[in-house]
């Protein structure tokens, strides 16, 4: 049972969590979360949106969908 928070926004509001709850964090071996180049923008022609360092894509998440995708690989079994 977690005990009684003090208010949100207070420290207290965290007693009795686990330190982590859940999910990782992407590593690079060093303890440090993966960071790509700062100041790259979305390829998305007329996109002006500043992507994060944190963010692999080179895509801002509303166009990532619609990103080009490498086609599927076809094993040599379901080759024509």
């Amino acid at each position: 049972m977690l005990a009684p928070s003090a208010g949100v926004g207070q420290m207290g509001a965290f007693e009795g969590l686990p330190e982590s709850v859940g999910g990782e964090t992407p590593r690079d071996g060093r303890g440090q979360p993966r960071t790509y180049p700062p100041g790259r923008f979305c390829l998305e022609e007329g996109c002006d949106t500043q992507l994060s360092i944190y963010n692999k894509s080179n895509y801002c998440s509303i166009h990532e969908a619609e990103a080009p995708r490498h086609p599927p690989k076809i094993s040599e079994s379901e080759s024509p």
